[in-house]
């Protein structure tokens, strides 16, 4: 080695560890930015069972969006956490009601009333039939912070009609799903 290239030798040692630590950084930044997007932005979540038919099917992967700038209203589709469930860690429903609306049921007409309007409910599968701990007919009162979720698929469906999941809170509900992803014919927007 001439006496020119020992001077240059540290010079190209340097330079590579900065762009190896140029590299790392990007990496780091990057995997930071995926963890704080997907926690805080949307996630992918998975679809178990058909209580959300005919408008989620078993094995469905849809993308939550959390409710960042906005809240949860009638209609939407969301994922609840509830551990009362066994094997359900989470459960995909819709809002039917919200704090301080009135709700009331009728069994033999399959008819949804909320705050004495019948409710239009095109993407229900069948008339609400199904009360499971409700008393047909009696109007029931949303508390503070709480919502009233159902199932598409009302007579297959465990949700607030039940003790079991009862009015969901507020802090419960992760986000809204808003994309069915998979399969891909199935892609579409909510």
């Amino acid at each position: 080695m001439t006496e020119s290239e020992l001077k240059d030798s540290p010079k190209q040692v340097n330079k590579g560890v900065a762009i190896l630590f140029e590299i790392v950084e990007v990496m780091v930044l990057s995997l930071v930015s995926v963890f704080l997007v997907s926690t805080f932005v949307y996630k992918q979540v998975n679809v178990v069972g058909n209580s959300m038919f005919p408008t989620l099917h078993d094995g469905d992967r849809v993308i939550l969006f959390r409710y960042i700038f906005s809240q949860p209203k009638n209609g939407d589709v969301v994922v609840v956490t509830n551990s009362k469930i066994p094997g359900h860690k989470n459960i995909i429903k819709r809002i039917i009601a919200s704090e301080g609306q009135k709700l009331k049921i009728n069994s033999k007409k399959g008819e949804v009333y909320l705050d004495g309007v019948l409710q239009d409910e095109p993407y229900i599968k069948e008339p609400t039939k199904n009360l499971l701990d409700l008393k047909d007919d009696e109007e029931t009162l949303v508390p503070r912070n709480h919502y009233f979720v159902m199932g598409d698929a009302r007579n297959h469906s465990t949700d607030s009609r039940a003790k079991i999941v009862g009015f969901v809170d507020k802090k419960d509900i992760l986000g809204k799903t808003s994309l069915v992803v998979y399969p891909l014919d199935r892609f579409k927007v909510m």
